[in-house]
Formats: structure tokens, C-alpha cells, sequence
């Protein structure tokens, strides 16, 4: 028995997920008398005191496994266009899908320690702040990476745009935003200001990943299908295809 799973419905899950808990512990944190309303606190700062601490770990922990997942998609994906157009027009790309798909995992890695400090008293500072802007880079890079091979992409051949073009115009606002926060975040760091500009420049920069993470909802619509094949009821494994983009061509493997 086998069942397809459309694929461009998790970079949506993971938005609205990241967004639902930071809500939820705000609320929760607001609630418990921790943080005040429309305090400029940073975001793990919602979910440092309990029982918001509960959620916000094991859903970001949870989430940032599940962002690793997404690049190898994406990176899949990307590869299968390359081969498509290297087959077709003899053309040859300088960025590499690897260099996207490793920024990628070390920017969830960034995400999994940063979400695994969060305790009650003794919260270390420099860690957070640490392990935050690997992620916050780290993403931001394997963002750009995979812009750049879109924009060199442009068309696939045969007739048809591999992204839409109002999704690029989307990926190039949020790129200007995230460059623009992670140099006020330098400058900030060099010099010494106040902790509540660092807050400001990290929900901002939050947002324009998750924006940049909504694209790939009308990007990956039709392909990219998870193919689940159930042999007896005991025994579930899961094989991942990328199908071709004309609507007559078959399922092809990566």
C-alpha cells in the first residue's frame, strides 16, 4: 500500500508552529507575572520560567529536528533542478545544494543548543547569545545559498519557472531585512548597547526567516511528495521522490 504525501505543507507547519509556541509562552510568561505586556524581552526570554519553559523547549527542540529535514528537502530538490538544466542547456552552477543543506543543519544545530539552555535561574547569557547568532547566520547563508541557485535556475527548461516570480521578490525583501538586522546585531555587540536593541533585532529577524520559510509552500507545491510505502502493519518506512515538474512525466528518484 502506498499513500503521497504532499511535502509543501511543513515549511508552513514549522512557521505557524514557531510562531504558536513564542505566543504561547509570551502569554504564559505575561500570565505568571515573569515578563511584563509588550515587555521587549528576547525570545527565549518567554520560556525561561516555568511552565512556559516546558513547551518552548521540547517545541523548538522539536522543531529545529524538523528544520533539518526541510533542508535535506529543499536540498533534494534543488539538486534534482540542477541535474535537470546541466542535462539540458550544458550550463554549470558555482554555489553548491551542499553548501545550502550545511548552513542549514549547523543553523538547526544553533537552534537545538540554544533551546536546551533555557533553565529557571542560572541562564548563561553568553551561550544564548552564542549559540543564537549561529543559528540566526548560519540560516540567513543557507537562505541566501538557495536564492542564489533559484536566481541562476530562473527557468527549467521546457516552458516552465522553477520559482514563481513574486516568490523571489519575497525571498530578495526578506534578505535585505535579515542583512540589515545582523549588522545592527554587530554593531550592537561592539558596542555595549542596551540588551532591549539586541531583543528588537531578534524578533525582526525571526520573522523574516519564518516569511522566507512560507515561499517554499507555493515553491514545493507538486514537487516534492513523500511516498509512504506500508508493507504490514508493523512495518512503516518512508521513501522521499521529487517527481518531475510537466504533469505527463513520472515519479523520479533522488
Amino acid at each position: 500500500m502506498e499513500r503521497q504525501l504532499q511535502g509543501h505543507y511543513l515549511p508552513g507547519i514549522i512557521s505557524v508552529s514557531g510562531l504558536a509556541t513564542v505566543a504561547t509562552c509570551y502569554a504564559l510568561s505575561v500570565y505568571g507575572g515573569h515578563i511584563e505586556l509588550y515587555s521587549t524581552t528576547d525570545i527565549t526570554g518567554t520560556g525561561k520560567h516555568s511552565p512556559s519553559k516546558y513547551i518552548f523547549r521540547t517545541m523548538m527542540m522539536s522543531l529545529s529536528i524538523i528544520m533539518i529535514w526541510a533542508w535535506y528537502l529543499c536540498f533534494c530538490w534543488i539538486k534534482f533542478e540542477i541535474k535537470r538544466q546541466e542535462k539540458q542547456r550544458e550550463r554549470k552552477f558555482i554555489l553548491h545544494p551542499i553548501m545550502m543543506l550545511v548552513c542549514g543543519i549547523i543553523g538547526s544545530i544553533g537552534l537545538l543548543l540554544t533551546s536546551m539552555c533555557i533553565t529557571d535561574v542560572n541562564f548563561p547569557l553568553e551561550f544564548h547569545l552564542a549559540t543564537a547568532m549561529i543559528f540566526f547566520s548560519c540560516t540567513v547563508s543557507a537562505q541566501i545559498v538557495c536564492t542564489r541557485i533559484l536566481y541562476d535556475l530562473k527557468m527549467g527548461g521546457e516552458g516552465y519557472q522553477v520559482v514563481h516570480w513574486l516568490s523571489m521578490r519575497v525571498k530578495y525583501a526578506t534578505h535585505a531585512v535579515s542583512a540589515f538586522v545582523l549588522l545592527c546585531l554587530i554593531v550592537f555587540l561592539l558596542f555595549s548597547l542596551p540588551l532591549w536593541c539586541y531583543h528588537v533585532c531578534e524578533w525582526t529577524l525571526l520573522i523574516a526567516l519564518l516569511c522566507y520559510n512560507m515561499t517554499w509552500c507555493h515553491d514545493w507545491k507538486d514537487k516534492i511528495t513523500t511516498a509512504v510505502h506500508v508493507s504490514n502493519p508493523m512495518s512503516v518506512y518512508e521513501k522521499y521522490s521529487l517527481p518531475t515538474v510537466m504533469p505527463d512525466e513520472h515519479m523520479e528518484d533522488i
